[in-house]
């Protein structure tokens, strides 16, 4: 093997290197141990002082792509930017609400323009970007917001349908993030967003498809985040993955929920109030943000605790949800 790049690609050949004893695994574990500690404090103490230190940052005249910006969370999204005085690429399959939210943009004052594109089809973003760059020149925002919401379970939906969501909702972010990453390493400025769930933190039996690209889009963010920290590029490109609980954008998610009875019992939101808490996390070169503010604190809880108790709280505080098989 030349490079840890051909890792699998050639023929299996078992490794002559034996396993390690118990001893020293447990040896190993223990100085994993001690690590933690050291990092807990320090790293703790690294994180209050960034608090009292910290600014929010100025979108003033800075480019901002945002998918499936044309309607729903995407074109709030594109409002609240445009208060801050950032230029808009609206990205969305759908050309005619793309060119409406750029109108409307432009109308505020900033530079925008509407562009069509399949987010899950890699050519037409490589032809994206060179129009972009024509148009405007380099990005400094990616926000990767074009999704596919879906009510399949693991027994519904065709193979076709199935494949299209993880395409959309998942293999978009690779290809967006790598075609215009690439520019904001050149640049040494940039900020990539993901927009996962609060259903990317919690699990949700209902919509199995849909909440597993969700948990996808956040590992793909943490570890999007660990890699451009390995490579020394932390400092001037950042990243934010958003959880938001649910958004009154469809109208058929919002009267399924009603159906379900289940309307009332939840936190819903309207597209202004979580564009503008997004744009704020953005500001704010947040990490992780949770819209609203304090579900992340309960979902951690309820990750570590049994599942017993988690499973007790989804049925106290949501109640029974009917089977469907």
């Amino acid at each position: 093997m030349n490079s840890v790049l051909d890792v699998g690609r050639e023929k299996y050949v078992p490794s002559t290197e034996k396993g390690q004893s118990h001893f020293k695994i447990q040896l190993r574990l223990f100085w994993y141990f001690l690590s933690f500690l050291y990092a807990l404090f320090v790293g703790g103490i690294e994180s209050i002082i960034a608090c009292f230190r910290q600014q929010e940052k100025s979108l003033n005249g800075q480019l901002a792509v945002v998918t499936g910006g044309g309607n729903g969370l995407g074109k709030a999204i594109c409002l609240r930017l445009a208060e801050e005085k950032c230029n808009i690429a609206v990205v969305d399959v759908d050309i005619r609400a793309a060119e409406v939210t750029a109108l409307e943009l432009t109308s505020l004052g900033v530079k925008s323009k509407a562009y069509k594109a399949d987010v899950s089809n890699y050519d037409e973003l490589l032809t994206l970007r060179s129009q972009i760059q024509n148009d405007f020149g380099s990005v400094d925002v990616l926000i990767n917001n074009a999704g596919l919401v879906t009510k399949i379970s693991l027994s519904e939906g065709t193979p076709e349908d199935i494949q299209k969501v993880i395409n959309v909702n998942i293999a978009s972010n690779f290809w967006t993030t790598r075609i215009f990453l690439k520019d904001m390493i050149a640049q040494k400025r940039g900020h990539i967003v993901g927009i996962s769930s609060i259903f990317g933190l919690v699990p949700s039996g209902r919509s199995i498809l849909y909440n597993t690209t969700k948990f996808a889009v956040r590992g793909f963010m943490s570890c999007l985040s660990e890699e451009i920290r390995l490579n020394n590029l932390s400092s001037h490109i950042k990243t934010t993955c958003i959880y938001p609980l649910f958004i009154s954008t469809r109208d058929d998610l919002i009267s399924a929920l009603v159906r379900l009875k289940f309307f009332d019992r939840i936190v819903v939101m309207s597209p202004k109030y979580a564009a503008a808490q997004i744009v704020s996390a953005i500001k704010k070169e947040k990490l992780h943000a949770p819209i609203p503010n304090g579900v992340y604190t309960l979902s951690g809880l309820l990750a570590i605790l049994p599942r017993r108790i988690m499973e007790r709280y989804f049925d106290t505080t949501f109640g029974k949800i009917p089977p469907i098989y």
